[in-house]
């Protein structure tokens, strides 16, 4: 029994000493002893014509080696480890389709590589038949343009209806012509238009479907458009993470205007008209919203049309010194000969429409109340003069209106309040 057990304890240590031995060898094999070559070539576009700023990249792992192309189209990567890993090569360049791949690269090599531009196809309902993508023969219909684009590449619709279902695929940019003039109209199908992952969906009018837009893959951005008139008219599936849908009309759509049919999936669907200025209407969210419904998982707030009080702010600039802004908790000094320039600016003009302005200037001492109030029209500033012992508010033409105070140096308050088109200040 001694003896066996002595034979065993005798196997595994030669077989752990083997191991490590192949364990070695590997590592060796792997680093190639230290041995570095170089790769050159020349990356090109499909036309053969050399492209320039095109970064190339090879190496085992992240982050690899790289450099970039000259004007010749021309690129040089030294000190490349000898290993017996497969490299992985990569070239890109805005708006190319990027190349990725592994080849098995020991020693010096010249690789020449071909870069292929992301291409635009184009649709246009009253085209003859027989488009080829092109501007000057476009599909007929939106399918043929998807079909025929691949990743990255963009498919123009021109305006017009266009009838029946579509299915994108992924990484395309289906961009309409504006959601007044180009219309998807689903005639009563139950999915009008199916989304995929890295999706641009944008300018048009998506109508009469039992489903407007099914979003089923990450990363889709849904701008822009009009989805109106279907019993859903956004639906949100498992697996669609990281979805925006933005700029848009939600309206009449009768159950939902968003539906996110899964618990962890969130949509940000801020910025977009529901129908109504009260918003959609969610049971706890928004009980007062009178837009199309919202389900769980979709952040509404804010919406276009939102009554919401104004945000507003003011620049000074001191001439002839430099302008200065300034802000609720900070000061700036007027100097003498300098004129002092109140322009007010507002952070958000499309949402706020901004009808007044009211300056009120008020010095701190306890003899001194208000000095003036004045409104205005949208666009005026308030313009003062420095003097040597007061401060003049002028008007445009230099005219003084209102001495301010007799003794220097004074403090002043300064407060901007505008109203907007809602009554809010």
């Amino acid at each position: 029994m001694e003896w066996d057990r002595r034979i065993h304890h005798g196997i595994i240590f030669g077989l752990l000493i083997v191991m490590a031995t192949l364990v070695l060898i590997l590592i060796i094999a792997a680093d190639g002893n230290g041995e570095t070559f170089n790769v050159t070539g020349t990356v090109t576009d499909e036309d053969m014509e050399p492209l320039e700023n095109v970064t190339v990249t090879i190496g085992c792992g992240s982050p690899g080696r790289n450099a970039t192309t000259n004007e010749t189209g021309e690129y040089r990567i030294e000190g490349l480890s000898v290993t017996y890993c497969d490299k992985r090569i990569i070239a890109t360049k805005p708006g190319y389709r990027p190349i990725d791949w592994k080849q098995s690269i020991n020693t010096e090599m010249v690789i020449d590589l071909i870069l292929h531009k992301y291409v635009t196809l184009y649709v246009d309902d009253g085209a003859a038949p027989g488009g080829n993508r092109s501007i000057e023969r476009p599909f007929i219909h939106i399918q043929d343009g998807i079909d025929n684009a691949t990743e990255g590449d963009t498919v123009r619709v021109f305006n017009g209806t266009y009838t029946g279902t579509m299915r994108m695929s992924p990484g395309i940019l289906l961009i309409g012509n504006g959601s007044e003039t180009t219309v998807i109209d689903g005639i009563g199908e139950d999915e009008v238009v199916g989304a995929q992952h890295y999706c641009l969906l944008s300018d048009f009018s998506i109508v009469n479907g039992t489903e407007g837009v099914v979003v089923r893959g990450v990363n889709c951005l849904i701008r822009n458009a009009t989805i109106a008139d279907n019993s859903i008219g956004v639906s949100i599936r498992t697996g669609a993470d990281s979805c925006v849908v933005t700029g848009c009309v939600i309206e009449n759509n009768i159950d939902y205007g968003i539906l996110v049919n899964a618990s962890d999936v969130e949509v940000n669907a801020t910025e977009n008209w529901w129908g109504n200025e009260t918003g959609p209407y969610h049971p706890v969210n928004n009980t007062g919203g009178t837009g199309n419904a919202v389900s769980d998982n979709v952040l509404f707030d804010p919406w276009i049309g939102k009554n919401c009080a104004p945000t507003v702010s003011f620049v000074m600039t001191s001439y002839p010194n430099t302008s200065v802004p300034l802000n609720n908790e900070l000061g700036a000094t007027v100097f003498y000969g300098d004129h002092l320039i109140l322009i007010p600016t507002t952070s958000d003009p499309e949402r706020d429409a901004i009808i007044s302005y009211v300056w009120e200037f008020q010095v701190q001492n306890g003899m001194q109340g208000s000095l003036h109030g004045t409104t205005l029209a949208m666009g005026d500033i308030i313009r003062f003069a420095a003097g040597i012992d007061h401060l003049y508010q002028i008007s445009d033409t230099g005219t003084p209106l209102m001495p301010a105070y007799n003794s220097a140096p004074v403090n002043y308050t300064i407060t901007l309040t505008v109203t907007d088109d809602h009554g809010n200040n």
